[in-house]
């Protein structure tokens, strides 16, 4: 009777453990930068864009200056943010950010409740076009 009862125990706990190992890291919320509008867009955050702070940094993106801060202004749902022409009926900035050349930005962007905020890394070249660091 206990060498039955340890197997189903056994049993479980290994179900337990075979269920967990297989279980998937929930994921966070998506923005993506679009080189077509010089944007970021809002990939599968139900509330779009609501807040992002910008700061620009030279080495390291966890060591960095403010750059710009923006709040949403509108009770409409916006999924794309043009940082290079800024909406002012849709977000206020203090400090609003001034695209400087051959410089780095780390965006952030809110995450999930339980989740970290969403951090794209862009940077701007002599003419000041941005792109994407991977």
């Amino acid at each position: 009777m206990k060498n039955s009862l340890a197997k189903v125990g056994l049993a479980i706990m290994m179900m337990v453990v075979c269920i967990n190992a297989n279980a998937k890291e929930p994921k966070n919320y998506k923005y993506q930068f679009k080189a077509e509008c010089n944007c970021i867009v809002s990939k599968n955050n139900p509330a779009g864009i609501t807040k992002m702070t910008v700061y620009s940094y030279t080495s390291d993106p966890l060591i960095h200056d403010l750059a710009a801060y923006y709040g949403l202004q509108t009770k409409d749902k916006v999924d794309t943010f043009s940082f290079a022409n800024v909406n002012p009926t849709q977000f206020i900035c203090y400090p609003c950010l001034n695209i400087q050349p051959n410089s780095k930005y780390v965006f952030y962007l809110p995450g999930k409740d339980d989740m970290d905020e969403v951090m794209i890394l862009l940077k701007t070249d002599d003419k000041k076009v941005v792109s994407e660091i991977k």
